[in-house]
Order: structure tokens, then sequence, then C-alpha cells
């Protein structure tokens, strides 16, 4: 989250200025394991998903400013992207279009209904060694799309504007309830919980909308069963999407 509102504070800084020259690019894979793998998040499950609520993504968003210095912004429907993914897909991206890593935002929704991605995990989980091959296999796949949908991104940039704003939802809930006993996880209804909704919408030059990022500071852990699934995230961005068809 905070790598995200760092992203948007950045750019509103300058969107609000002399309207600066931006170009933008957008470009998204489907990242939704090819058979049903184990998933992550839950130590508590016991089998592979069993079925696809709706697909994973990985959704790449590459800006450019006046100056020519460009950023870009991969999303994932993913509990979480390791270094040992996240370093060898920034050194290939750097290796075909000279992005340097400091300019290449690798993030994901934390989604617990997504495949396991990380290496150093893998013990929590009561996997076979097959299960354990084709988790790796996919981390391989995973690795080549997360550098094709960089790659493609920055290859779709147009002239663009960029607006800033912010809303609000209310649905999270501070967990960290004091009782008698100590702290548990539960409900804190006078504890700390952010309700913004910072969002970015990217448009083309003819006012039409392109692209939205948004981002929100509650965990993603709404559903527990055994079907790829994003989520809140998940289905915020397929309702999401489905208005900007409709624009």
């Amino acid at each position: 989250m905070r790598t995200l509102l760092g992203f948007l504070l950045l750019f509103s800084a300058t969107a609000g200025a002399a309207e600066p020259a931006f170009k933008a690019g957008v470009a998204t894979v489907v990242i939704t394991p090819k058979e049903f793998i184990w998933m992550a998040g839950y130590a508590a499950r016991n089998k592979p998903a069993q079925g696809k609520q709706h697909d994973l993504f990985a959704k790449a968003l590459a800006l450019e400013d006046g100056s020519g210095t460009k950023l870009v912004l991969v999303t994932t429907d993913l509990v979480g992207l390791p270094r040992a993914i996240s370093a060898p897909v920034a050194e290939a991206v750097a290796k075909k279009t000279s992005l340097p890593r400091e300019r290449l935002l690798l993030t994901s929704s934390h989604t617990h209904c997504g495949p396991v991605v990380r290496d150093n995990l893998m013990d929590m989980y009561d996997m076979t060694p097959d299960m354990r091959q084709k988790v790796i296999a996919y981390g391989g796949e995973l690795k080549e799309k997360l550098v094709q949908v960089v790659v493609d991104a920055l290859a779709d940039l147009k002239p663009a504007s960029l607006r800033v704003g912010q809303g609000e939802a209310k649905f999270a809930v501070n967990r960290r309830e004091p009782t008698p006993t100590g702290i548990i996880n539960g409900k804190n209804p006078a504890g700390p919980v952010d309700h913004d909704v910072p969002v970015l919408e990217v448009m083309s030059t003819e006012g039409k909308l392109r692209a939205v990022v948004f981002g929100y500071a509650c965990h993603n852990t709404t559903l527990s069963f055994y079907e790829w699934c994003g989520d809140y995230a998940g289905f915020a961005q397929v309702e999401v999407q489905a208005n900007i068809r409709g624009r």
C-alpha cells in the first residue's frame, strides 16, 4: 500500500503543475495457473485449488513525463512477489528496455486465493514432490509473463493526461482487539483504520479513460475457499473494468 500511495503522490504533484506532456502505456496478461496447484496464504489448506471464480491478472501501467523519465507499475493478483521472482524479472526488463530497477514497481494485492509463488514458504504446505515441481514450473512461467507485460506496456506509450482523486470505502476493520488477557485477532472499532481510496485516472488525448490505479489498506483475506480469485480487490477490478467499458 505504501508503494502504491507513493506512486500516486509522485504524479499528483507533477500533474497539477504546468500541464506536462505525459505518455502512458497499458498491458494486461492472465497469470491464472494452467493446473490446479497449491494455493498460498493459509497454512491450514490441505489440497490444491479446485476451481476458479475469475482469472488472475498481472497489469502494467507505463508512464513517461515531459523529460523522458519512465516509470512502470505492475499489479498482480498474488499473495506476494519474492525476490526469487522480482529480481530476475527486473534484470530481464532492464536488458530488454533499459528501464532501471528503481523505476519498476512490482506489487501484489496479497490475495490468499492465488497460487504459491514463494519457494521459502513451501515447507508450510503439505505438498507432494510432484506438486512442488508444478509450483516451481508456474514460477518460471510467471517470470516470463511479468517481463512481457512490462515490455508491452512500454511499447504502448501514447500521449496522455493524468487525474488524481480520492474516494472512501468503509469495510476495513481494525482486527487488533484488546481483551483482559491480551490482544487477539478480532474486531476493534476504536482502532486506527485507513478508509481512503487513492485513485489515479489515465486519460487519452481524446478524453477516453485508459486505465485506473487504486489502492486500499485492507487485508485481502475475505475469502478462504479453494478457487482462484482476486478476493475483494479482484472483484473491485472486475467492477471498475466493466464501468470503463461503459464509458
